[in-house]
């Protein structure tokens, strides 16, 4: 029986096309999906294993986070605007689609940390992490969802139809947070302080995207930078869908989300080349 020889040269990824390393990390995603699965079990389990209230953080995470904003609206200091809905749906739907793009984006740094244990000792295609990451969070994110559509009814809010194309209309937003996730996680892994630098920047980039006042509010030109910020719209049309059935801006948001997956493709080729550096790094 002939024996299959593989054959390893310096720099031989660089060599490979665009197009080639996508058809081989998409094509590794397809092979691997049941080892995919079972890291995602594994480690979804394991957040939950010793922890008391389990579950019950996804309803208490986004209750917590909208009390300080609900009280600066309750005392006048702050003035959202014109929503059209009562202020705390609002600030919930776009306070639980923040934490989710943060916490994709903050997963995707994490890629080749996330499965370090394993690296060295078992030969997989690094980019099934990747992939596990964005299930993690998924379905983190489709368990906050669903409290939050159940406590915008309670505040007489009913989920508009758009709320049907949620799974669509968060694929540029993935991509987006994925692309420069991944981007990041070579800076990431040379040291943990590149990490908490940039959830000082998601923290701060929050206050420049309209999660919890109306955009028709801003002027000048704190109004310029929220125009121009990616994250208006990529979040900002997913609860104008859920809350008003419609989109406000659908040529921006069209080109925003194109952007967004391009991004997304060409990050993973800078994966594909670089990961060998980074995991030289971790050792």
């Amino acid at each position: 029986m002939k024996q299959s020889v593989t054959i390893y040269t310096p720099d031989a990824r660089r060599k490979d096309s665009i197009l080639k390393t996508w058809r081989i990390m998409f094509g590794n995603v397809i092979t691997y999906k049941e080892l995919i699965f079972q890291l995602f079990r594994r480690d979804f389990l394991m957040m939950y294993k010793k922890s008391f209230f389990g579950l019950g953080w996804h309803i208490a995470a986004p209750l917590i986070a909208i009390v300080s904003w609900l009280f600066l609206n309750a005392t006048g200091v702050l003035d959202p605007g014109e929503l059209g809905v009562p202020y705390p749906a609002y600030v919930l739907v776009g306070v639980t689609l923040w934490r989710f793009f943060m916490s994709l984006f903050l997963a995707a740094v994490d890629t080749l940390k996330v499965g370090a244990s394993i690296i060295t000792q078992v030969n997989f295609p690094h980019e099934i992490l990747l992939f596990k990451q964005i299930l993690e969070q998924f379905m983190i994110f489709m368990i906050s969802i669903t409290i939050t559509f159940a406590a915008i009814l309670v505040l007489g809010v009913t989920p508009q139809w758009g709320a049907l194309l949620l799974p669509i209309m968060m694929i540029p937003l993935i991509c987006f947070a994925c692309a420069f996730g991944i981007t990041f996680s070579v800076v990431a892994g040379a040291t943990n302080d590149i990490r908490k630098l940039f959830e000082l920047i998601l923290n701060l980039l929050m206050f420049v995207t309209p999660i919890v006042y109306s955009l028709d509010k801003i002027q000048g030109t704190l109004k310029t930078i929220i125009i121009w910020n990616p994250m208006t719209y990529l979040i900002g049309e997913i609860r104008n869908v859920v809350l008003f059935g419609s989109i406000a801006f659908p040529e921006v948001y069209a080109y925003t989300a194109i952007g967004s997956m391009l991004l997304f493709f060409i990050a993973l080729r800078f994966f594909y080349v670089s990961e060998g550096t980074v995991i030289e790094k971790m050792m």
